[in-house]
């Protein structure tokens, strides 16, 4: 599964009934990460009202967190969650700062502004996809490797390893996108005569 992964930092500003919300996406690549930028933007903004958040990683297997911060329940963070999986974003961290304008805003207010809030810095971000990857093991005789390596390079792979013996081993990384059309061809090219053992792991 592919998804969109914000390219660099980015900040929205919106004012509703005077209250201003900061919406800022950073990149992150761990949960310890997203975690440590967290406490930075808490820092930053430490004399606002609220610092809203949620965080979708995907490296690694899927961790999804996200928070309210003292803001009625369901109106901040699940609004910021629900904007970054409507864009299938992964790999980031989206946090809404409030300052407080005097003026109440009522549950669907409050959940309104953090959402539009959120859709805002997403809309500003530059976002680029980011395709699971497949790592394979392949064993096959020495006269299928031009044609092999020549669909390898089609298919976005690339060669990790290769070691020559009674037949060419290779380790590859290819995008799951293109795998099975990849392993398909390759059965052909070899006329069956081709060994493909998954490797642990992404």
């Amino acid at each position: 599964m592919s998804y969109f992964i914000p390219k660099t930092e980015c900040e929205a500003k919106t004012e509703i009934k005077d209250s201003r919300f900061i919406g800022r996406i950073i990149p992150v690549c761990s949960r310890e990460n997203a975690e440590i930028k967290l406490k930075q933007v808490k820092e930053k903004f430490r004399d606002a009202a609220h610092n809203c958040w949620a965080y979708r990683i995907m490296s690694g297997g899927e961790s999804i967190r996200f928070s309210d911060e003292a803001e009625p329940s369901g109106t901040a963070g699940k609004p910021i969650l629900e904007s970054i999986l409507e864009r299938n974003i992964g790999d980031a961290l989206l946090v809404v700062t409030r300052y407080f304008g005097g003026t109440k805003l009522g549950i669907g207010g409050l959940s309104r502004a953090y959402r539009n809030c959120a859709r805002e810095v997403i809309a500003k971000c530059k976002l680029e996809e980011k395709a699971e990857i497949l790592k394979l093991e392949m064993h096959f005789l020495y006269c299928y490797e031009p044609q092999l390596r020549n669909f390898l390079y089609k298919s976005e792979g690339a060669i990790d390893f290769s070691y020559y013996e009674q037949y060419v081993i290779w380790k590859i990384t290819i995008p799951e996108k293109t795998a099975d059309e990849f392993i398909s061809k390759c059965t052909d090219i070899c006329r069956g005569d081709l060994q493909i053992i998954p490797i642990s792991g992404k």
